[in-house]
């Protein structure tokens, strides 16, 4: 639609599905997140930052959310404390626990937005000293997070972004190399950079890069 195509002029439906994917894959790349949700909780391993502080990727919903610490540093999760998650109040606040998540409320700038941070607030901390590795006792995954990883809904700046990123790379199917003639101008080199439009329309959803194992 952006092209201009007709719906009946299917001649280059491949070429637009790999740029449509690519484009896709650079927003997730560029700002390290995933604007699709799983099918079901996942467990994954993740390093706190300290004893307070979780740092996890994005999850929308407290379905299958589990949050168990390897307090004995072994590796061992079986034997690991569960920590008690809190309850949704009024449809939305969340209340009680061992844990907050965060942001609060699950908004930034009154837009619906992920955890991506547990704070311990009660007796409960993040254990962060391993025996799994002395010489290196506090890089290792001590928490186990169960949750169902991603976004539930797609901003209408990413998608448009997406659009932007995926018009500039069909366009350089034309320009294997690089590079093109243009006119009477001669030869344009094509920048690597994305998309100028796309980077701006990105930039109040990268983050930084995630520590897990």
């Amino acid at each position: 639609a952006a092209l201009g195509i007709p719906m009946t002029d299917v001649a280059d439906d491949y070429q637009l599905s790999f740029a449509i994917d690519a484009a896709s894959r650079e927003i997730e790349n560029a700002t390290e997140r995933r604007f699709y949700q799983d099918s079901a909780p996942s467990t994954k391993a993740v390093v706190a930052e300290n004893m307070w502080e979780l740092q996890v990727d994005d999850f929308m919903t407290l379905e299958g959310l589990k949050i168990v610490a390897d307090y004995s540093g072994t590796g061992n999760f079986a034997n690991g404390i569960t920590f008690a998650l809190p309850t949704v109040v009024n449809g939305a606040t969340l209340e009680g626990g061992d844990v907050q998540l965060e942001p609060l409320n699950g908004l930034i700038r009154g837009q619906p937005w992920p955890y991506d941070k547990i704070r311990a607030i009660r007796s409960l901390y993040f254990p962060i000293w391993s025996t799994i590795n002395w010489a290196q006792p506090y890089q290792q995954a001590l928490v186990q997070v169960t949750a169902q990883w991603g976004w539930s809904y797609v901003p209408v700046e990413v998608k448009q972004a997406c659009v932007f990123e995926a018009l500039s790379l069909y366009s350089m199917r034309n320009a294997p190399f690089g590079a093109t003639a243009f006119g009477e101008t001669g030869i344009v080199r094509a920048k690597p950079e994305m998309h100028p439009a796309a980077v701006k329309l990105l930039s109040p959803y990268m983050r930084e890069t995630v520590l897990v194992a």
